[in-house]
């Protein structure tokens, strides 16, 4: 349940709030400091949105996934921590994205998601505590950036039959239908039985595949070289609230809710690439 929430907290909102207004750092990384503020303003945008305003709700939706309002703080530094190490390594690279590169990008995707209209548009932002620019400056930007750094540093991998294979035993059951069905026994995928032109799409999806592993792993070991220093957290913050005594949520009416934001609204955080949160 834990990983449900991060998925909330993290992926779905990917870093909603401003860019801070204290100099008060939460944390530094690799010399770079994440303003207190901007950690804040982010959970604070969250609470808006899910309807936890209040201290009371706000407890119980803590103490029903377990989390504490030192770990909540943590988790979202650890995203923009995650930023700022991308953001620094493609600075080193001399990749950088240009505003008409978010442009071509958000025109993309409304016309992806039927977000073409104007108001539809702003609905769907509004949806989910975005203004224009901070969905353009704190998801597209960086999303943008990070797929420049892997396309520069990560190559696309050759498929060979051996990795075709291991991917066809791992994921067959996927591609079964009329002309070809998967093993049910857990058998090793004779791959002549399967036609051409599924084995070529299979064959095209393991590539995909293996590029995301690599990825991952490039990101994981920037991740793991950096230097982060987490500061303590400081008392008074507005979403440090005591959950000793606070009733848990009705689950089946709280997060379920919260992630449900499918369609047109959460399409609209999705730029293609590979995320951070990961």
């Amino acid at each position: 349940m834990f990983v449900i929430v991060a998925a909330v907290l993290v992926a779905t909102f990917c870093l909603v709030g401003g860019s801070g207004g204290t100099v008060d750092s939460a944390a530094v990384v690799n010399g770079t400091p994440i303003s207190e503020q901007k950690v804040t303003n982010y959970i604070q945008s969250y609470r808006a949105y899910a309807g936890y305003s209040d201290d009371a709700t706000w407890a119980s939706f803590l103490k029903t996934y377990g989390y504490t309002p030192a770990d909540l703080r943590e988790q979202v530094i650890d995203q923009y921590a995650r930023q700022a190490i991308i953001a620094q390594e493609a600075k080193k690279q001399g990749i950088s994205v240009s505003s008409s590169e978010v442009d071509d990008e958000v025109s993309t995707l409304r016309e992806q998601y039927g977000l073409t209209d104007d108001d539809a548009w702003e609905t769907a932002l509004d949806q989910m505590g975005y203004s224009e620019k901070q969905y353009r400056d704190e998801v597209v930007q960086p999303n943008l950036l990070q797929q420049k750094l892997l396309e520069k540093e990560v190559s696309a991998p050759t498929v060979s039959d051996s990795e075709l294979q291991s991917y066809v035993t791992m994921f067959g059951s996927y591609y079964s239908s009329d002309s070809w069905t998967a093993p049910t026994d857990g058998s090793t995928v004779d791959l002549s039985t399967i036609p051409s032109d599924l084995l070529e799409q299979m064959r095209s999806d393991a590539q995909t595949y293996l590029y995301q592993n690599l990825s991952q792993n490039y990101l994981s070991n920037l991740y793991s070289d950096a230097d982060i220093s987490i500061k303590p957290m400081p008392s008074g913050l507005p979403y440090d609230v005591d959950t000793e005594n606070a009733e848990p949520l009705d689950i089946g009416s709280s997060i379920s809710t919260d992630t449900s934001t499918s369609g047109d609204t959460g399409a609209a955080t999705d730029s293609g690439s590979t995320s951070t949160g990961n």
